[in-house]
């Protein structure tokens, strides 16, 4: 959810958005899993796909979209544990 930003996080993106060329916006998130919902989320509206490319065994957040296939399979014997 969008936060009232505090005038150091407006400046804050003001300088990120003034020293790249192409950056319009700034989006300021709590964690590491928001940022990566977020980046997805910009690369399918820019891109217009839907499918993205994860790489199995590594852990990109607590995310439904993230968690399809977390891990080595070892703990669940590579059976999913819940339904979806």
């Amino acid at each position: 959810s969008f936060g009232l930003p505090t005038k150091l996080e407006v400046a804050m993106a003001k300088l990120i958005v003034d020293s790249y060329q192409g950056i319009e916006m700034v989006r300021m998130v709590n964690s590491g899993t928001e940022a990566t919902m977020s980046a997805l989320r910009v690369a399918r509206g820019f891109t217009g796909r839907n499918k993205i490319i994860k790489f199995e065994g590594n852990y990109h957040g607590p995310s439904d979209g993230l968690l399809v296939k977390n891990g080595s399979g070892a703990l669940t014997f590579n059976l999913p544990t819940s339904p979806g």
